[in-house]
């Protein structure tokens, strides 16, 4: 599972750690945060708190390919 695949994946405002993330796409937690952010920066996903206790959830925004 890629990142488009994982994204597609989830509803509008669903909560998810990199963790949850990392696994099915087969990366490590660090490349996940890259990766998260990436999709953050492009307004795919909105971040919530810091450190170790930061969640992402997908916004309404429409797949980026």
């Amino acid at each position: 599972m890629g990142k488009q695949e994982f994204l597609r994946s989830l509803t509008s405002d669903h909560n998810f750690k990199a963790d949850d993330y990392a696994k099915p796409v087969g990366v490590s937690v660090r490349q996940a945060r890259r990766d998260l952010g990436e999709l953050e920066d492009l307004g795919l996903l909105e971040r919530i708190g810091k450190g170790p206790a930061t969640i992402y959830r997908r916004t309404g925004r429409a797949d980026h390919d």
